[in-house]
């Protein structure tokens, strides 16, 4: 399962993204990290622009695993492409609230904070 991750993340780098879900995909059946895969699932989705699946992925990434930040990590970015900022914000403060010390979360809620004032109800 280590190696399925591992050849995942390797073809993740390189750009391979279809390739890179089929390796964590498979390791999820194999009894890989929930938490972990779905999260990298949630990434590939996203940047593929497929957010409906990457919402999904992350939202499993965090019924797996809720005190991972990462996770509610992820759900903020998917909700952040999908402009819902205030949605976004809450997804994010709830990863600075289990990593404090973490200087993306603080930025990246700091953005949909700001993007929620501009955009008022979104």
């Amino acid at each position: 399962m280590e190696e399925l991750k591992a050849r995942g993340n390797d073809r993740f780098a390189k750009g391979d993204l279809a390739g890179a879900a089929k390796l964590y995909k498979h390791a999820l059946q194999q009894g890989g990290a929930v938490h972990l895969l779905q999260s990298n699932l949630s990434a590939i989705y996203l940047q593929g622009r497929m957010l409906v699946a990457a919402l999904e992925a992350a939202e499993a990434a965090i019924a797996a695993d809720p005190s991972w930040p990462k996770g509610h990590f992820r759900r903020g970015s998917v909700l952040g492409a999908l402009e819902l900022w205030r949605e976004a914000e809450l997804a994010y403060q709830r990863a600075l609230a289990l990593d404090p010390q973490n200087a993306t979360l603080h930025k990246v809620t700091a953005r949909a904070w700001h993007a929620h004032s501009m955009h008022g109800m979104a």
